[in-house]
């Protein structure tokens, strides 16, 4: 590292700056980016890469939880927004970043960072840089189809209830849980797309509705097929992208997200599974 490359915390101040490189780099709308710094942000969330007086690189990190089979809860880092400038690339600026967030997630006794790769040959990227797969989920377009049979009942779910009910779907497995702050990004997502949070049936559904075209971020339901029937037939949509988690002992999932481990006992107690839930990459 050079003498004017600096590796910090992002310090009150700096938020147009960051605004300006996440537009640059994932090109989202203005309204999207200014409501995640309105609603989630907060000071010291952010890490940068400046040099030459410029910040030229930046992620966010969000504090969440693995829980094991057992109950026995793993602090982790998730790593958010992570990008450099298109022409600041190709100068490590961005590994080096990441590994200035391992460091102090590492100094914060945090267990290990996951992140969620943007497109397939992000995997071989990270784990050229020691991560590896840890979650994967089922995904799949869902049309609506003509029943006559009746449909399960949708109704709005608060952020609390869906959390309890979550917990209960998810119970047994390896899976991420999400602070009250992380899933109220989510609920802001889908409610500003035009979608929310779902009761579908004994079930629970996050769905967007961006410019028309639905993704429900998650489905659980006992019946998955019939939970997205009913949310298509509510919603007044044809067809929908749907997430869902793969059944335990069912045949490998698509790969989702990947994990860094920063703690041997931990990463022992995971014990190289790839079968981890994680639902929200607040994409």
């Amino acid at each position: 590292m050079s003498a004017l490359e600096t590796l910090r915390l992002a310090v009150p101040g700096e938020e147009t700056r960051l605004k300006e490189l996440w537009q640059i780099c994932f090109q989202d709308d203005a309204s999207y980016v200014n409501r995640f710094f309105d609603r989630s942000y907060t000071p010291g969330q952010a890490l940068v890469l400046e040099t030459g007086g410029e910040i030229v690189s930046m992620l966010l990190t969000f504090s969440q939880e693995i829980l094991l089979p057992d109950g026995a809860e793993i602090p982790i880092c998730y790593v958010y927004a992570f990008c450099t400038h298109p022409e600041h690339q190709g100068h490590g600026y961005g590994c080096r970043l990441l590994a200035y967030a391992e460091e102090q997630a590492a100094q914060m006794r945090t267990c290990g960072v996951v992140m969620v790769p943007g497109e397939e040959s992000l995997f071989r990227f990270y784990q050229a840089l020691g991560y590896e797969v840890g979650f994967s989920n089922r995904e799949q377009v869902i049309s609506r189809g003509v029943s006559s049979d009746a449909l399960l009942p949708v109704t709005p779910c608060s952020l609390e209830e869906y959390q309890r009910i979550r917990s209960r779907f998810l119970q047994g497995r390896r899976w991420i849980r999400y602070p009250k702050k992380n899933a109220a990004w989510q609920e802001c997502l889908c409610q500003s797309s035009g979608g929310g949070l779902y009761r579908v049936g004994d079930g629970i559904a996050a769905v967007d509705c961006w410019s028309g075209s639905v993704m429900v971020k998650e489905l659980l339901a006992r019946e998955p097929e019939p939970a997205a029937q009913a949310l298509l037939r509510t919603l007044g949509q044809e067809r929908a992208l749907v997430r869902t988690s793969v059944p335990l002992e069912a045949e490998e999932g698509k790969p989702f997200g990947v994990i860094k481990w920063l703690e041997p006992q931990a990463q022992a107690r995971w014990a190289g599974h790839r079968d981890g839930y994680l639902a929200f990459a607040f994409d």
